[in-house]
């Protein structure tokens, strides 16, 4: 699989192979939004885990190979896919847009989607507004980043699974 961020393609030198950059949040009324943020890949650079590698399809032109796509969160017309990165840990997981991801991972992903199941752990619940939310942990995301999110959002397996702790 592979991830194209064109943020990142263009502020990477040829010698940089220490993606994937965590991304930082951007608070709007809603929540959180998650973005990419160039100017601090230095200061934030993931360590492979132990024995394994980042894998790059183009180094330069910042092109790495996605492991999976944990989950998706929409917000307003923008949807964002939760990319575990091969050769990193869960840590240096990042928030990617639709559109900078190659159209056959995202089918992959869609074409079994029922809810966000792997990406997620549930803490709490709630019922607003007759509604029921949980608050959802995104894995290898910080706390801040934790949001409340519609039941329907969430898979069913993941759900009983709550229910039943």
């Amino acid at each position: 699989m592979e991830l194209v961020d064109p943020e990142l393609r263009d502020a990477l030198s040829s010698s940089t192979s220490s993606l994937p950059a965590t991304a930082d949040s951007v608070e709007d009324a809603h929540g959180s939004i998650p973005t990419t943020s160039p100017g601090r890949l230095e200061s934030s650079v993931i360590q492979p885990l132990c024995g394994s590698q980042p894998v790059a399809i183009d180094a330069e032109r910042g092109i790495w190979e996605a492991e999976a796509l944990l989950a998706k969160w929409k917000r307003g017309n923008t949807t964002w896919y939760l990319v575990k990165w091969k050769g990193f840990p869960h840590e240096g997981n990042t928030w990617q847009k639709r559109k900078d991801i190659s159209p056959e991972v995202v089918e992959g992903f869609e074409a079994t989607y029922q809810g966000n199941h792997l990406g997620v752990r549930l803490l709490k619940k709630r019922v607003l507004r007759r509604r029921v939310e949980y608050l959802v942990e995104w894995k290898g995301r910080p706390e801040s980043e934790n949001s409340w999110e519609k039941e329907a959002t969430v898979s069913r397996e993941r759900i009983m699974e709550f229910e039943a702790s």
